[in-house]
């Protein structure tokens, strides 16, 4: 009897032990820490998946539970597009991803069109807009306590013109307090706000200094001159290496379902490509997001090298509940930017797809705007790609986080014919691109810097031509051409790439006596640019008219003249 508790009491010791090990093995910090936050009807019995399926209210313990690590297959079920529904379950699909190998998508990439606006690059217009007394941007900022008018650009480089990049930039108050701080993108550029609640303007100190940190430890302090909005600093600093994080932050809530399918392909295509073509070592992480009472609030999972297994479970997402408009946004934001492990020395990137605002409470904005103010700290940049049924509260929140993080704006177009109706914002320019190549565009550019040349210097890309249309003003001559043949096409770019155009004029050359030509360049992905050439004068696609000489108003008139 005795022989036999012993033996009892050893293989009881072995289970504990072996538990034990399997607990500690959970919890390492190299492996993946995925779970969920929010409610799952489908998680069953509570227990052991307490803080990963746990109720709405217990979502910040969720977040922070070890080893919380569900399956990664996604429910099966139908498919909740709003109001109506497709039969189906987990994507199935032929393993490609826009021709390559490893997805499980519908829909094949290079399909959705969008475009980008920066509006750290136009800021002067970003504030009128806010300012502006025909438009509610300004009560929808206020309200969000994110009035991002005043600002100070900071650009550092090594005294030899060089960059310096993830520099930490500090602005600071006249006691020292920390005011805003930011982190150098690729191009040695930071963007500190300030008085961004305009409930607490003027209480307190103004910006009196900036200091300046680099990654290698090199630190600086600059002495602020009254009403400064742009510094440029010199700071000796050697660059190392970037690594790259890219996250997305995906909402999957029935509204996203006219094109969830569509971006999934899309961000599985751009996340192949980044890590193909990368000189830097590249993690993703995607993450998906609800709102409270659905399935889940907040589906995440840690960044991984591994683009197979990124892939594999973008591929099995669906679109399901919401239910109302705001959606869970504060929940993302809060565990992209608070929970999330991100390199340190790292480029930092959020593509945050949506196409609702959170919910307004008191406790939503503390969070957000706390969030946003610890992304552009640690030099998170917020990249929101707004989808169909954005509002104009949207656009206001989403342009001020990209802005105050030193992100970018940007937004599905109607150019592809997918999906609802989408919102044309109020932006002074439009260039449509095809989402993938746009988005793997912005990406490189935050690894390597957005290039030197500007785009009225080879403003028209060839080899993404469809056809070049000329025709002439009515009451001058008739005349109509259509260019269509690769080397014609390549003719005519070039001949316009190379112009010299000097300078702007202030007067229109289209009011001038003498033949004017229309010039419309139509793309594959359905944007088009229009350009008009009078005498010795051109209008580019910048809308501004430009002399050039003799010369090339030759060549040019010439081509367009000769048979294709």
């Amino acid at each position: 009897m005795k022989r036999n508790i012993r033996i009892f009491a050893m293989i009881l010791a072995l289970l504990i032990c072996m538990g034990a090990l399997l607990s500690c093995a959970a919890v390492s910090p190299s492996a993946p820490q995925d779970g969920e936050i929010g409610t799952n009807d489908a998680a069953g019995d509570k227990g052991f998946w307490d803080g990963v399926f746990g109720d709405s209210s217990s979502k910040d313990d969720a977040a922070d539970a070890p080893g919380a690590v569900p399956p990664m297959e996604a429910p099966e079920g139908d498919y909740d597009y709003g109001d109506a529904e497709m039969e189906g379950g987990v994507m199935g699909g032929d393993g490609t991803v826009g021709g390559t190998v490893g997805g499980g998508f519908e829909q094949q990439a290079g399909q959705l069109t969008g475009s980008e606006w920066n509006d750290n690059d136009h800021f002067d217009a970003f504030v009128e807009k806010i300012n502006g007394q025909l438009n509610d941007w300004y009560s929808i900022a206020a309200k969000w306590n994110q009035v991002a008018t005043k600002r100070i650009h900071v650009r550092v480089h090594n005294g030899q013109e060089v960059p310096v990049r993830l520099a930490k930039v500090t602005l600071l108050d006249g006691e020292g307090k920390t005011l805003y701080a930011a982190v150098t993108d690729a191009d040695g550029d930071a963007y500190l706000f300030y008085a961004l609640n305009p409930s607490e303007e003027g209480h307190g100190y103004g910006p009196d200094s900036i200091r300046v940190v680099s990654q290698d430890g090199k630190t600086m302090t600059h002495q602020l001159e009254s009403g400064a909005t742009e510094v440029t600093l010199a700071l000796e600093s050697t660059n190392a290496a970037a690594k790259l994080d890219v996250m997305f932050m995906i909402d999957t809530t029935g509204s996203m379902g006219d094109e969830l399918e569509y971006l999934k392909a899309e961000m599985g295509d751009v996340i192949r490509r980044v890590a193909g073509e990368s000189n830097v070592s590249v993690r993703t992480s995607v993450n998906f997001y609800r709102d409270k009472g659905d399935e889940y609030e907040l589906r995440y999972f840690d960044f991984r090298a591994d683009v197979d297994e990124v892939v594999g479970i973008l591929a099995k997402q669906r679109a399901s509940g919401g239910g109302d408009y705001e959606e869970a946004v504060d929940t993302a934001l809060n565990y992209a930017v608070n929970q999330a492990k991100w390199e340190e020395d790292a480029v930092k990137l959020v593509f945050l797809v949506l196409d609702a605002p959170p919910h307004y409470t008191v406790d939503t904005v503390r969070t957000i705007n706390e969030a946003i103010t610890a992304a552009a700290e640690k030099g998170i940049r917020i990249i929101p790609v707004a989808s169909s049924g954005v509002d104009t509260t949207c656009q206001v929140l989403f342009r001020t986080w990209a802005a105050m993080t030193g992100g970018t704006y940007t937004y599905l177009t109607d150019h592809s014919g997918i999906g609802g109706s989408h919102d044309k914002p109020d932006v002074e320019e439009v260039n449509v691109e095809l989402l993938n190549n746009m988005l793997v565009r912005i990406i490189k550019e935050y690894v390597e810097g957005k290039p030197e040349t500007e785009e009225s210097e080879n403003f028209i890309q060839a080899e993404n031509v469809v056809s070049i249309e000329v025709s002439g003003r009515p009451e001058a001559e008739v005349y109509e051409r259509n260019f269509t043949s690769a080397e014609m096409i390549e003719r005519i770019a070039e001949c316009m790439n190379t112009l010299d155009l000097n300078g702007d004029l202030q007067e229109n050359p289209g009011e001038l006596d003498g033949f004017v030509y229309l010039i419309v360049v139509k793309y594959q992905d359905g944007g088009e640019q229009t350009l008009c050439l009078s005498g010795n004068f051109i209008r580019s696609p910048d809308n501004e008219w430009y002399e050039i000489s003799d010369e090339e108003r030759s060549e040019l008139e010439n081509l367009i003249q000769a048979q294709s």
